[in-house]
């Protein structure tokens, strides 16, 4: 080889290092964007389309990070045992869902469903009259009624609600005016109290129970003894349509990354979806790589039948028979890899949704999806590591040099692409991995690397073609 063969080569080689592995797709790891509005959706509050793409149908990104309600009420517990709902109207920005009727003002605390809440009361002196008063009022909405109930300390008081007003623990709407009023007098037997409510649907549908202005003082006067018994204490916290506790904070939340190990940042396509990007930087008649992660949402009945394109033309179905993908549910994700060849320096990727055959609700997520040089040999993680010690080091080198030009049976010559030859392709590969300790993933090389291996690269014109099969 003379040297100005060596030289252009060398030109080659900085340019084709800087190259090899770099993922041409724009936000393939979808990393980008930080979504904040439930459940994830792009629009709505959320950036109208994920960083590099063009979607359509209901697309986005999970996790999304969403401000929080308080986890709790300041004062009170929710039950344990609750399957329903609880939390504070209004929210911040005045929205009242809950509490819907009658005269308020200020903070109530409502219970949604089958739900509980209760407060250990101090400073009571035992032998002493005590005179509970509570509030109470009943969401009118939704074709249902709370069935209430209130307990001291265990023991179900036969005052509440207020059996004047009912003949039954049913409650109604009062609509207008002031809501409900009950007034419990007992006498302390110790120093502490045990003050919880109770509700659940009359007719188990969705009803609401909603508390206001709860009140313990001694019979002859004094200091109310209900911490935040008006609920005003920490009500501009709640600023979460429509007033539930939270997590507390900033809350991480993927409900359609339901499965598998993957922690990061994903997208999805809901039934009928796509998004889709323009490859550039291209070169036409080269062969390029394709790949992706992908698994299914684990809910609600239906699976996603996904499809890739190039350039409007259908890659052959990557997912499972009939074209259908399932859940990993646990463990790695699905993943695709092929190959194509450009046709021009650009190139249109689609990866879309569409329902499963039933109609049924069904999502496909994506992730780490890569257009560029292809990555892996026969071995997609020797990336150059000719020995297997983990790392790409000048002793990888020289048993390519000693097998340049060869026909070889296997990578451990030195055929890291696989080709069967020993040749610049393999010496690329080593080379923009040089120094690099390997991960899966190939990685560009400082310059000083990239050098030092060019004067090494004059001792393989020296090499002549042998056969070692």
């Amino acid at each position: 080889m003379k040297f100005s063969s060596v030289v252009a080569f060398a030109t080659l080689l900085f340019f084709a290092t800087n190259l090899w592995g770099q993922n041409l797709v724009v936000n393939g790891d979808f990393e980008s964007d930080t979504y904040t509005v439930f459940p994830g959706y792009s629009g709505g509050g959320n950036p109208d389309n994920i960083s590099g793409w063009v979607g359509t149908g209901n697309n986005g990104i999970n996790p999304f990070f969403a401000e929080q309600n308080p986890s709790s009420i300041l004062g009170w517990t929710r039950n344990e045992n609750s399957s329903g709902q609880i939390g504070i109207n209004p929210i911040v920005d005045g929205s009242s869902p809950f509490a819907d009727n009658g005269d308020v003002d200020g903070g109530v605390m409502f219970l949604q469903g089958i739900a509980s809440a209760f407060q250990e009361v101090q400073g009571l002196t035992i032998g002493e009259d005590y005179l509970l008063q509570v509030e109470y009022n009943a969401r009118n909405c939704c074709g249902d009624v709370p069935a209430v109930a209130l307990e001291i300390n265990g023991e179900l008081s036969d005052q509440f609600p207020d059996p004047e007003e009912f003949d039954a623990d049913d409650i109604f709407p009062v609509e207008d005016g002031f809501w409900w009023l009950s007034e419990i007098a007992f006498t302390a037997d110790a120093e502490t109290v045990l003050i919880e409510f109770f509700t659940e649907p009359l007719d188990g549908g969705d009803a609401t129970f909603t508390i206001d202005n709860v009140e313990l003082r001694s019979a002859t006067g004094g200091d109310n003894l209900i911490v935040n018994g008006d609920f005003e204490d920490s009500l501009d916290a709640f600023s979460v349509f429509p007033g539930y506790l939270g997590t507390g904070g900033t809350g991480e939340s993927s409900p359609f990354n339901d499965n598998g190990n993957n922690d990061t940042q994903i997208a999805f396509l809901q039934n009928t979806a796509s998004i889709e990007q323009t490859i550039e930087g291209l070169t036409p008649g080269v062969e390029y790589t394709v790949s992706f992660d992908f698994n299914a949402r684990n809910c609600c009945g239906g699976l996603p039948v996904p499809e890739l394109s190039i350039d409007d033309e259908p890659i052959d179905m990557f997912s499972e028979e009939a074209g259908v993908v399932e859940p990993v549910e646990e463990g790695d994700w699905h993943s695709f890899e092929t190959t194509f060849t450009a046709e021009s320096d650009f190139a249109d990727i689609r990866i879309q949704n569409a329902s499963d055959q039933d109609g049924s609700d069904s999502s496909f997520l994506i992730d780490n999806v890569f257009v560029g040089l292809p990555v892996s040999g026969c071995n997609p993680n020797t990336m150059g590591d000719i020995d297997g010690d983990g790392t790409v080091a000048f002793a990888d080198f020289l048993i390519l040099s000693s097998n340049f030009g060869s026909e070889v049976p296997d990578h451990t010559f030195g055929d890291i692409d696989c080709d069967g030859e020993v040749n610049f392709a393999d010496f690329l590969i080593n080379s923009a991995n040089f120094g690099a300790s390997v991960s899966g993933t190939q990685t560009v090389p400082e310059p000083s690397s990239i050098w030092m291996l060019l004067c090494a690269c004059c001792l393989l014109v020296r090499r002549t073609r042998r056969t070692l099969i």
